[in-house]
């Protein structure tokens, strides 16, 4: 538990720091809009970083569909069985079929090795 609110704090550290290199806006005021966005919006750090909150007024930010709501939407209009279907592009693409009269196949993540392998290629011009 420890451990899990240092690595948050550590994030909300980094991303206040972050921000106040770009913006000038001191660390501790980043820290306290990037906090309230999170209990406001429902705003991640990536959410906030993503759609530079920093840079809008409160109620620009009640305008954006951030993950929170976004998780809350579909689980609010979808039964919980097909969750799993619109979080994974590969298993709706398996069957979902032909019903969007096109093929929609996605192929399997790369293993690590086959992915080492692959970069070692490129980094020798052979792609």
């Amino acid at each position: 538990m420890i451990s899990k609110v240092r690595n948050r704090l550590d994030v909300l550290w980094a991303l206040s720091r972050d921000v106040s290199g770009i913006t000038g806006i001191p660390r501790w005021k980043v820290a306290l809009d990037v906090v309230e966005s999170r209990l406001l919006w429902g705003a991640s750090e990536d959410d906030y970083r993503f759609f530079r909150f920093y840079l809008l007024d409160r109620q620009a930010k009640g305008t954006y569909l951030t993950g929170h709501l976004n998780r809350k939407l579909i689980s609010k209009y979808n039964k919980k069985e097909f969750i799993p279907y619109f979080e994974d592009k590969g298993l709706f693409a398996k069957t979902s079929g032909g019903v969007f009269g096109k093929r929609l196949d996605y192929p399997q993540r790369p293993r690590c090795a086959e992915a080492g392998a692959l970069c070692e290629r490129k980094r020798q011009g052979h792609l």
